[in-house]
């Protein structure tokens, strides 16, 4: 649905091209273009956001393994862990906190 929303915006955009032939285009484009955003497009934007924000939700603990960080004891420890991972992901870190725990032990899979 998020793909259609953004090829008609697109095309509705386009079609303000034909003005060269035909007066009325821009006014019939951008027309189409205003109910897709408004209809289309912003719905299919938050349910993006959503989809995002579960995914986090569920795999936040992987994030700290992954990064070899300890895990939080409680939310306002994990706010600010997260206002420090972000940090870290984007611009690095030259401190020497936090102290990295032991990666988690990997589990082989044998085929059967």
């Amino acid at each position: 649905m998020a793909h259609l929303s953004v090829q008609s915006w697109l095309c509705a955009v386009a079609f303000t091209v034909f003005v060269v032939w035909a007066w009325w285009a821009p006014v019939v484009g951008l027309g189409v273009a205003w109910v897709t955003y408004y209809t289309r497009m912003l719905a299919a934007a938050r349910t993006y956001g959503t989809l995002i924000e579960s995914c986090f939700d569920i795999h936040r603990g992987l994030l700290y393994a992954a990064l070899n960080w300890p895990r939080p004891a409680n939310p306002r420890e994990e706010y600010a862990a997260g206002q420090r991972i972000s940090a870290y992901l984007t611009t690095g870190s030259r401190q020497t906190s936090p102290t990295f725990t032991d990666p988690p032990p990997t589990i082989t899979v044998l085929p059967s």
